[in-house]
């Protein structure tokens, strides 16, 4: 699995990460050598803290597309026959292709494909060989 390197530059990230490097260079006597303690220890708390903050940000990312729709619902629901809604509508539905062009384009930064190229848009081939890739 790769690790996000664009959480790191987060402040709250540097934070928690600087507080659990202190804590775990204490547990480093605890270890035979160096490389036991890395391999072990440190690599293993690293790849479980960042995973931990991909699940957050995907559940987040999951509830703002859930808002979104269900405004889009509501103003369609509650639609009038003049179209006041429209503009409404129409800035909603610009806030969910927003959200999905950034995941998209964070997928693409993640899996390069030399096969892509830039003014091209991906297809399901190219999704599936990065979804493949992100998996292995």
């Amino acid at each position: 699995m790769k690790i996000n390197s664009a959480i790191l530059f987060e402040n709250h990230i540097k934070e928690e990460l600087q507080q659990k490097w202190e804590q775990w260079k204490r547990q480093q006597s605890l270890c035979p050598d160096v490389n036991t303690w890395w391999v072990r220890y440190c690599k293993k708390r690293i790849r479980i803290m960042f995973q931990c903050e991909e699940a957050e940000r995907r559940r987040d990312h999951r509830k703002l597309e859930n808002l979104y729709y269900e405004c889009l619902y509501d103003i369609v629901r509650n639609a009038d026959t003049n179209g006041a809604n429209l503009p409404a509508l129409n800035r909603i539905k610009a806030k969910i292709v927003k959200l999905h062009s950034q995941r998209l384009k964070s997928v693409l930064q993640d899996n390069v494909v030399a096969d892509i190229f830039e003014e091209e848009q991906p297809t399901f081939y190219h999704l599936t060989q990065m979804q493949k890739r992100r998996t292995a």
